[in-house]
């Protein structure tokens, strides 16, 4: 395996994951101020220091420090959107760190990179969007039957359900609702807590 420093990040790869490495990290400083603006702040520190390409398409991780990105996670590089999506769905992680989402840890970090993808212009973003939230429809017309909270409730529920959530604080509060929540909760959160529950997710979006 091979390391290499490109600015503040240090990418590691392989042989056979080298001609992806330079458009993976291209696309990552193309998606790190996008990021920046809808969290509206910076990341934790300490994290997203490295960044391992995997030979996989099958997606990728955080760990904190590092996040691993499947080298060919979409077609890429053939298709550009699903990578901006992976890599800021995987520095979003990173980025709300050491106290992760509590029920909607998963579709925040595609929200946001559904996010950082409508503000570089891609259709898709919103294509994303819509999918996901008509798939939680199918279940629960309204969104107001089914808990979310409750054991065995349907993935496609919960991330549908979530995004409706976003879109609503958005349309009602205006854009930006995002980085009001996430300054919130950078805000409200005491160092040495033990945890970050759903009830301190619903504390730091009322403060906004």
């Amino acid at each position: 395996e091979h390391r290499r420093e490109v600015g503040p990040l240090i990418v590691e790869y392989h042989d056979g994951t080298e001609r992806f490495a330079d458009a993976i990290v291209e696309v990552y400083h193309e998606v790190r101020p996008h990021l920046r603006h809808v969290t509206g702040v910076d990341p934790s520190p300490g994290m997203i220091k490295n960044m391992l390409i995997l030979p996989t398409g099958g997606g990728g991780f955080s760990s904190g420090a590092r996040i691993a990105i499947g080298a060919w996670w979409g077609k890429f590089p053939d298709s550009r959107y699903p990578m901006v999506e992976l890599i800021s769905h995987e520095a979003g992680h990173s980025w709300v760190l050491p106290y992760a989402e509590p029920l909607w840890n998963e579709p925040i970090a595609t929200y946001l990179g559904i996010l950082v993808g409508r503000r570089l212009g891609m259709p898709e973003a919103d294509e994303t969007l819509k999918r996901q939230i008509a798939k939680a429809r199918k279940l629960d017309p309204d969104l107001d039957a089914i808990n979310p909270l409750e054991d065995g409730a349907p993935r496609d529920l919960i991330w549908g359900k979530t995004y409706h959530v976003f879109e609503e604080l958005e349309s009602q509060h205006g854009p930006g609702s995002m980085a009001k929540y996430f300054q919130a909760k950078r805000a409200l959160l005491e160092p040495g807590r033990k945890g970050y529950s759903m009830d301190d997710c619903v504390a730091a979006t009322v403060s906004q």
